[in-house]
């Protein structure tokens, strides 16, 4: 026999959940649009919401399509070496709306780049070499480096730098490397001009035995405002010492302002008191020892005076850096065993 209430109630329930679904569906919107810069189409640009994970990516037309709850949105449309853009957008329900962006270079037409051009000066984007210019301001307190080597380590993808122990005058000048060649084969000029090399000869088991180099820890990191390398040889121009590329140190130009910093840091390790003994016998219960060292302190001052049509920038910058030492406890023999009996 038929249930006409259950039927009833059946209906019902289906009408709303109908009404239900097509209300959140009417709720929806699409946003569209396309993604060029000045040369054409950005292929796998993002588009993000601002806030979410919704969003998508240009596919080879540089078009893209999503969906979206009605409402007022930030949409972030990024792609790799151009300039992020935040647009607003509106949409209503069952409305698609068109939402179209033109990225320009993450670099400026104003930022100039003077090494490797035979003329006048010529921007990053023009330039037929790679060319990266590096805003060491902005990196020295996201990298927590101080040493104007390691900044360049970090940042600069064809820059290789590390420090030497026991290799005599090479502790305290650390070689610096592009492309790999070697260190006597890297140009280095501040405001254009050529910066003179050590007279130190890396000598023992160094990076590049038999060359010198540029002492750049000499430069105050905090006086410089931005870094030019050429990641090319250039020998053409400026001669041998050039193969391996340039590295165009451009100091800061302000003046007025008084620009003051400090940093300390540390490592901190922990080790089983008798590591050796630990390791050979799989003891663990010795107490840990826990050791600092490295420990760095870091300061730096600068100011900059107008005279007549010029400026003139004092900067000075102190670094102290402690030993680092991660041998642990050594408890072997320290001379050879005579008839099987340690010394």
């Amino acid at each position: 026999m038929l249930n006409l209430n259950r039927l009833s109630k059946e209906i019902t329930t289906g009408l709303i959940l109908f009404v239900f679904a097509f209300s959140a569906t009417a709720q929806k919107g699409t946003i569209k649009g396309v993604v060029s810069s000045n040369s054409g189409p950005l292929i796998n640009a993002s588009i993000i919401v601002d806030g979410s994970n919704v969003g998508t990516t240009t596919n080879n037309n540089g078009e893209y399509s999503f969906t979206v709850s009605a409402g007022a949105y930030n949409l972030s449309i990024s792609y790799v070496g151009y300039q992020t853009q935040i647009i607003k957008a509106t949409v209503k329900p069952n409305e698609t709306i068109t939402v179209n962006a033109t990225l320009s270079a993450g670099v400026s037409d104003k930022e100039i780049v003077v090494v490797g051009s035979r003329g006048g000066g010529r921007t990053k984007l023009s330039s037929p070499v790679p060319v990266d210019v590096i805003s060491v301001s902005e990196m020295i307190s996201d990298l927590g480096q101080v040493d104007l080597n390691q900044i360049l380590n970090f940042i600069a993808p064809s820059f290789q730098s590390s420090k030497q122990t026991v290799a005599d005058g090479t502790d305290h000048l650390d070689p610096a490397q592009l492309r790999g060649l070697g260190t006597d084969q890297v140009l280095v000029l501040i405001n254009g001009k050529r910066q003179h090399q050590s007279a130190l000869v890396n000598v023992n088991g160094t990076v590049n035995r038999g060359q010198v180099s540029t002492d750049l820890s000499v430069i105050p990191a905090t006086s410089i405002e931005r870094i030019e390398i050429l990641r090319d040889g250039a020998s053409a121009q400026y001669g041998s010492d050039a193969i391996a590329g340039v590295i165009n140190i451009i100091l800061k130009k302000e003046t007025g302002l008084l620009e003051a910093s400090s940093s300390y840091g540390m490592y901190i390790s922990k080790y089983p008191k008798n590591y050796a003994l630990y390791k050979l016998l799989g003891k663990n219960d010795d107490p840990d020892v826990s050791v600092t060292d490295g420990n760095t302190f870091h300061a730096s001052l600068g100011y900059g005076f107008n005279i007549g049509k010029g400026y003139l920038t004092l900067s000075g910058e102190y670094i102290n850096r402690e030993k680092t030492n991660r041998t642990g406890t050594f408890t072997g023999a320290v001379y050879p065993s005579v008839n099987g009996v340690n010394k």
